[in-house]
């Protein structure tokens, strides 16, 4: 059910790019992707791509300034670990969130089967 939601707000984002007549959106959808993936989401606490690759991607201002350099292997693959872990705890937070705000909505329902009573 969360595809929804990633094309709402991917949508939402393509919106503030494309011009009035929304056929340019292909020239923009690599850069609105890049962008959703490199930015942290709430429910995890991470990007996907940090989720994903045990890193931040490499950004324009990298380029420009020096790009970095990733040395241990070994600590990568540590943190990449640890993140993915910390994402699980907070998908677990925000699922219990979520059914609190639902069930507070909820009203119980009760269905009465006297009709199927076989005394009758």
């Amino acid at each position: 059910m969360a595809w929804w939601r990633f094309n709402w707000t991917l949508v939402d984002m393509l919106a503030k790019f494309v011009a009035g007549h929304q056929k340019d959106w292909d020239l923009y959808i690599l850069y609105v992707l890049f962008a959703y993936r490199a930015t942290p989401q709430e429910s995890t606490g991470e990007s996907p791509f940090y989720l994903m690759y045990g890193r931040t991607p490499f950004m324009p201002e990298d380029i420009t300034m020096g790009a970095r350099k990733d040395s241990n292997e070994w600590l990568k693959v540590r943190k990449l670990h640890q993140a993915r872990k910390f994402a699980r705890k907070n998908i677990e937070w925000a699922q219990a969130m979520q059914k609190a705000q639902y069930d507070a909505k909820r009203r119980a329902v009760v269905y009465s089967l006297s009709w199927c009573s076989p005394h009758m």
